[in-house]
Order: structure tokens, then sequence, then C-alpha cells
């Protein structure tokens, strides 16, 4: 695991930083781009550097790998993964036990396993960096709001996921 003073020492010889002039000290992102990841991605779009804080603290064996194994076993190939963590490097500051209670939180609702993973695919993983409570708020407000039953409610989770996670959704 790095630590921040490491993160400190590391020399950058100009005053913007490039994750491009780190990578290679860094195995685990090596790995990630092998895999497909595109870390541009993460210094482009997150812009606050938490991503890039994220990408430099990671170990593979004991940040990464399980979260491959993880989504494989939700039936998540690696082409996807790839997708999922350019686009939600977020997923790394999520524990395996937090995302282990998303998907029995969903199970518990009658989502099938099918419908979990096209949740998580089509969300690009989005819908693992929301805690439970967030989510159970979210599908709980449509329920109440048009009067859904659970059917309509997983269906609704199912065919527009990206609209459950919309910000303009009200916590109840």
């Amino acid at each position: 695991m790095i630590f921040r003073e490491e993160l400190n020492r590391i020399p950058l010889n100009s005053p913007t930083f490039n994750i491009a002039k780190v990578i290679e000290d860094f195995p685990a992102l090596q790995r990630l781009v092998d895999m497909g990841v595109d870390i541009s991605f993460w210094e482009e779009n997150f812009k606050n550097g938490q991503a890039i804080e994220i990408a430099m603290r990671l170990d593979f064996e004991k940040d990464v790998q399980p979260r491959i194994l993880w989504l494989l076993d939700r039936g998540i190939d690696l082409e996807k993964q790839a997708v999922i963590f350019t686009k939600t490097p977020q997923i790394f500051n999520k524990s395996l036990d937090e995302l282990t209670k998303m998907n029995e939180y969903l199970q518990s609702k009658k989502f099938s396993k099918e419908s979990i993973r096209d949740i998580i695919v089509d969300t690009n993983g989005l819908w693992l960096s929301n805690t439970v409570v967030e989510i159970d708020s979210k599908l709980g407000y449509f329920q109440k709001k048009f009067g859904l039953n659970g059917n309509e409610v997983r269906k609704l989770a199912t065919g527009g996921p990206r609209f459950i996670l919309w910000t303009g959704v009200p916590f109840q």
C-alpha cells in the first residue's frame, strides 16, 4: 500500500500533473492499463484529484484483483470491467463488504442476478458507488411518488438504472 508521504516524494518535473509521468512507478496502474482501463479518463474527468489519489494508492492484489473476482462472480466480463473501472474509479473506495451488501439488498428486493448484472454494467458501476441507504431511498421515492408496485420498481430500475441515480431524485 502506498501512503501519502510516499506520494509526496515522487518527483514531478513540471507544475502540471500528468498520470503518464508516474504510471511506471505504480504496478497496479500498469496492470489496469493492460486490462484496458483508460487511466487518462480519471485525470480528465475527475478534476478534484480524487481518482488520481485512488489510482496512486492501489495495490493490485489487495484492491483490484478482489473487485475483478467479485464482478466476475456477478457475470461481468473483463472487457466490461475495464469500462467500469475507467468510468467509476470510486469502486476502489468501496469495501467488498459494501459491494456485497448492495448485491444482497438487490436480491432481497427480488432483483434477478441478470438484472443486477445489467444495472451494474448499464451504469458503468456507478450504482455501486452509492450506499444501500441511498439506493433504497431512491427506489422508495419512485415507488411512493408514482404508486408503483415491486415489479414496476424493478422494471424501472432495470430499464433505466441511470434515471434512478439522477441527482434530481430526492433523498427520502
